[in-house]
């Protein structure tokens, strides 16, 4: 026996009609220039935070990892003054100034790539071809970052020199203790930053 439910779906089922339209008053439609425009600016990762760097040599961010993310983003951009840039982590236990390491490669366009095995007291980000006050760039992802886990890292950089030589660092790295992890500090090692901004994202 066949049930007719009374539905019936046409062309101008899912239109949406504009505001002043035979409708009298419904909500506007979308343009495809709109959808296209809400497509391109979709993404995975949620800005937090945006910290102004000129004229400071430390930016931190304190009291922003919690469970309403599990990886998060700190990105360094435009960022000039100063030479190298190390960040350290904030735990329960306030800033860690020990147990980090990375493992990567780092060089200059002119010569090739070098590995670099390194344990200390931060996670170095520019690689020692960096050059004063030129435009620095960079992102570090963190993961693990709960009570019991071992936090976990990888970053880029890139930066310009005073040549036609540009330097990188690519590496991936962890801190050896199980605290959980709750902030990040960047810091520029040789004086404070002249422009640039650092941002903290968040991984839907």
């Amino acid at each position: 026996r066949e049930i007719d439910m009374g539905l019936t779906l046409n062309s101008n089922s899912l239109t949406l009609e504009a505001a002043g339209g035979g409708g009298g008053g419904a909500a506007a439609g979308l343009s495809e220039a709109d959808v296209n425009t809400l497509i391109k600016a979709k993404t995975d990762w949620t800005l937090i935070s945006s910290i102004d760097a000129a004229g400071s040599d430390v930016i931190d961010f304190e009291n922003v990892f919690d469970s309403t993310y599990s990886t998060y983003k700190i990105e360094g951009d435009n960022l000039k003054g100063g030479n190298w840039i190390y960040v350290r982590v904030r735990s329960s236990n306030g800033l860690e100034t020990s147990g980090y390491s990375t493992s990567g490669y780092y060089g200059r366009s002119s010569t090739n790539g070098y590995r670099n095995t390194q344990g200390s007291s931060y996670w170095f980000i520019t690689p020692i071809e960096a050059t004063m006050d030129h435009t620095k760039t960079f992102n570090m992802i963190l993961s693990a970052l709960g009570s019991g886990d071992k936090t976990v890292m990888r970053f880029h950089y890139g930066g310009g020199t005073s040549t036609f030589d540009p330097a990188f660092n690519i590496a991936g790295g962890m801190i050896n203790n199980t605290r959980e992890t709750t902030g990040i500090q960047v810091r520029n090692h040789s004086g404070s930053f002249t422009s640039g901004s650092v941002k903290l994202y968040g991984l839907n």
